[in-house]
């Protein structure tokens, strides 16, 4: 009897244990049951982990960002020049005879009308040649230059002048192009291609219909693209005659860009003309970098591209102008028409880019 009862008391006391311990699977027995480690301890520990991994990282971005600063503002100490201001991308600047832009380290300047000289304190990079431009000289229009580490420039109007400008910067100059600059009233803010038709329209590489109108939908036909290169090959258009654009034609195939045959003003502009035509047109300056080229063969459409315009979109898509129209595959689209408000977003990722 005796032993009988000593069990009974020993079950009633496991019994109250595991009453005591809880729930098998809770918080207060956490490893009695798998679900509980994959429902519960697994998914809390991973949240305590990115807890601390967040808190660890956000001070550590904070840090960055405090040296970047500190490293920014004392080389502007260094350099001496307080007051500059910041661009978030290129801006237009129009400068009066006389007037000057000034601009730090890792500024870009275009030079897109006018006369313009640099008064160089440190290295400055003529990036569409690879030449270092000596203090004093005057600038090429389109080239691009590019402050280098510890430098200065002072950029000085000898004549009625525009630019483009990226960077640092100071000036006694009129931004945004002073007067008025042109206006579209068909590029609404916001729209895909209203920065790149700013972009060219400032640089003096397109210009509107008529009526304040640029009609970026129509699609570009074969004078139009003629003028633009003869412009971003440093042609003056004005004057031309007997048509708007017999300047552009005759450069165009005295350059060996086209034959006469071909040419027919108010032909569209297919993708795979418009890339033939670029590549030729930065090839006959001699002031572009033409040696790189991209894997093209893997292209949706590559049997498509005609086999002597192949190396001219190879190199565009090595430029970063061609980003093909599919975003899981790369697909040229050669047949594809150019609008006017496409061409300047691909002359501007060139641009941007280069």
């Amino acid at each position: 009897m005796k032993r009988i009862t000593s069990i009974i008391i020993l079950a009633a006391a496991v019994l109250c244990l595991i009453s005591a311990a809880g729930t098998p699977g809770s918080s207060s027995d956490p490893l009695v049951t798998k679900s509980y480690v994959d429902d519960v301890f697994v998914p809390g520990l991973i949240s305590e982990t990115e807890r601390a991994a967040s808190e660890t990282l956000g001070a550590e971005a904070e840090r960055a960002d405090r040296l970047a600063d500190g490293i920014r503002d004392s080389a502007m100490m260094r350099l001496g020049v307080p007051g500059y201001k910041l661009t978030e991308s290129f801006i237009s600047v129009t400068l009066d005879p006389g007037e000057t832009v000034s601009m730090l380290t890792g500024g870009k300047f275009i030079p897109t009308s006018g006369t313009v000289y640099a008064a160089v304190k440190g290295t400055l990079i003529n990036i569409t040649t690879g030449n270092v431009v000596p203090s004093g000289s005057q600038l090429t229009l389109y080239d691009r230059y590019f402050c280098a580490e510890d430098t200065t420039v002072t950029y000085t109007a000898r004549s009625a002048s525009t630019c483009l400008i990226d960077g640092y910067y100071a000036t006694t100059g009129s931004i945004g192009g002073g007067t008025p600059s042109v206006t579209f009233t068909d590029v609404p803010y916001g729209d895909w291609y209203h920065d790149a038709v700013y972009y060219c329209a400032d640089m003096g590489l397109v210009e509107g219909m008529g009526g304040g109108i640029f009609s970026p939908a129509t699609t570009m036909n074969m004078a139009q693209l003629t003028q633009l290169l003869y412009r971003i090959a440093g042609g003056n258009t004005a004057g031309s005659s007997p048509y708007w654009y017999t300047k552009a034609q005759n450069w165009a195939i005295g350059a060996g860009l086209i034959t006469e045959d071909e040419f027919e003003p108010a032909a569209p502009v297919s993708r795979e003309f418009f890339f033939r035509m670029f590549y030729a047109c930065a090839e006959y300056t001699g002031k572009f970098d033409m040696t790189p080229r991209a894997d093209i063969t893997s292209a949706t459409d590559y049997y498509d591209i005609e086999p002597e315009n192949r190396d001219a979109i190879s190199w565009a898509v090595a430029t970063g102008m061609v980003r093909g129209t599919s975003s899981e595959s790369l697909t040229i689209d050669p047949d594809f028409n150019v609008n006017r408000a496409t061409a300047c977003v691909l002359i501007m990722r060139y641009f941007e880019s280069a």
